[in-house]
């Protein structure tokens, strides 16, 4: 036993000596590059250096000094953990960490969103770092919100899921930014495939931010609708008008009706919608579609209106086409550039109406 001992011994002293020499070296590479970034920061300052470079070296800084940190707190042979390296280094990264968000700010601009998430994402994740404990960056950094926020929607942009579900929780917390950054989380998790934490995080979002609450409420309405969940859809909306009763709840219900083909219930609800909110387009494209949708369905079941009911048919379709109408030149008003919102349905309306000057004028638009 003794012997094993001893060889236990001379194991741990090896580690140790060879951690030492680990910690010396890495050591000697971070004053090295430290001082390789103070004359680059310089340079820039006197606007003869490059400003990419510099915050790429300060990136690197981060890692390096990270590197060393993870040696340093291991243990000597005593058990004892004497990191000298950590308060000195941690000074030096505090004062270059504001250079992140600008080399984040410069690659985001120029859309380049993998650097800007390497920048953002390091400044981020020092906050959580033990090397800067003593900072406490969570309670006194009042622009880590905003810059999780950014680190999540480059993330986003480069289809990084996991790396928005990294970011995304702290920037909810900023007050101009926070409900989209909690779009984001939600839309990563459905981007994942986890439906369930999709739905709760579009319930989170309702109950955290009540006066942005539309957009995720027809996340919600959506997934039900995809689901082939209409009863359960019609019931949230139905639940939404009475606590709310806003000209989304209205939408989705109209929404809701289209898809169970209770077109005229539909358009009740979307005429409620735009009596209370005029100016979005997608609400009229949607209240037209409603209608041409059962303009169709009434073609499909023509022949239940007998041989000699054929004019009938046709008064009524150009019935519900008239009907329709208005829905579609509003949202060509609202949205001119958008015309798949409206060109193609008021091209056949205006046909099947024959309204020939509206037709030949949409034509020569």
């Amino acid at each position: 036993m003794k012997k094993l001992f001893l060889m236990t011994a001379m194991v741990l002293g090896s580690s140790v000596a060879v951690m030492a020499q680990d910690a010396k070296t890495l050591s000697a590479e971070f004053k090295a590059l430290q001082g390789q970034v103070s004359k680059a920061q310089d340079a820039v300052i006197l606007g003869q250096g490059d400003a990419n470079a510099f915050y790429g070296m300060v990136n690197d800084l981060f890692a390096k000094g990270y590197a060393l940190d993870k040696v340093a707190e291991q243990p000597d042979a005593k058990g004892k953990v004497k990191n000298n390296f950590r308060k000195p280094n941690s000074e030096v990264l505090n004062q270059l960490r504001g250079q992140l968000v600008n080399g984040g700010v410069e690659a985001f601009n120029s859309d380049n969103n993998q650097k800007a998430l390497e920048f953002f994402g390091t400044y981020c994740d020092a906050a959580k770092h033990p090397m800067f404990e003593r900072f406490n960056y969570a309670q006194t950094d009042t622009m880590l919100p905003m810059i999780s926020y950014y680190a999540a929607l480059a993330a986003t942009r480069i289809e990084n899921y996991e790396a928005v579900l990294k970011y995304a929780d702290a920037g909810t917390l900023d007050k101009e930014n926070g409900s989209t950054a909690m779009q984001l989380k939600a839309e990563a998790y459905k981007k994942l495939g986890d439906m369930d934490k999709y739905v709760a995080t579009l319930n989170e979002g309702i109950s955290k931010f009540p006066s942005q609450s539309g957009s995720f409420a027809l996340g919600i309405i959506d997934n039900y609708v995809q689901a082939g969940q209409l009863d359960q859809a019609l019931a949230f909306c139905d639940q939404r008008i009475s606590s709310t009763g806003d000209y989304i709840s209205y939408y989705m219900k109209g929404y809701v009706l289209t898809n169970q083909k209770k077109y005229d219930e539909a358009d009740e609800a979307f005429a409620k919608s735009v009596s209370m909110e005029s100016t979005n387009a997608q609400i009229f494209y949607f209240a037209g579609q409603n209608l041409i949708d059962k303009v169709i369905e009434m073609e499909n079941n023509g022949p239940k209106y007998g041989e000699d009911g054929y004019e009938k048919l046709v008064d009524d379709i150009n019935g519900v086409f008239k009907k329709a109408e208005p829905y579609f030149e509003k949202a060509k008003e609202l949205a001119p550039d958008q015309p798949a919102l409206w060109k193609a349905y008021l091209n056949q309306i205006y046909y099947r109406l024959k309204e020939m000057d509206k037709y030949e004028a949409l034509q020569n638009s």
